[in-house]
């Protein structure tokens, strides 16, 4: 039983990060003109995630004792790597915060590629999200029936 209270505790822990990264990402678009579209896209995965998370902790809390020990691991790993992918936008969307306030020069796609939310760094981020949320669908759906 320690180990699904540890696993809810994480995907708590993680699925808060990512309503607070997706709450940042929304108060970004609100204070300027020159957002990335891209961001948007991220922040539906992040919060198609938190929803996946949510289910998953939920049916834990009620039927713990129905997850095998492997789905509980795996589970577990994915929703730390979801962890360091939020981190990681999170300074991201720092970084363009910083770059817009210092009024960034956009002069050609050398720079372009050194700017946070790049369509390369936004294929990369997208990826790791979508593995993690075809894991995590597997494993709800082979825990939680």
């Amino acid at each position: 039983m320690a180990i699904i209270e540890t696993a809810t505790e994480t995907i708590l822990r993680v699925a808060t990060l990512g309503s607070k990264v997706s709450s940042a990402i929304i108060s970004f678009f609100q204070r300027t003109r020159n957002a990335p579209i891209a961001l948007k896209i991220i922040m539906k995965d992040i919060d198609m995630l938190c929803g996946i998370m949510t289910r998953i902790r939920n049916h834990m809390c009620r039927k713990g004792e129905h997850f095998n020990s492997q789905g509980l691991e795996t589970i577990q790993t994915y929703v730390e790597k979801c962890e360091a992918t939020f981190k990681e936008i999170e300074k991201d969307l720092e970084e363009i915060v910083q770059c817009l306030s210092t009024k960034f020069k956009r002069d050609g796609d050398e720079e372009d590629n050194k700017r946070p939310f790049n369509s390369s760094r936004v294929e990369e981020l997208r990826d790791e999200l979508r593995g993690a949320k075809t894991v995590l669908l597997r494993e709800s759906i082979g825990n939680i029936g």
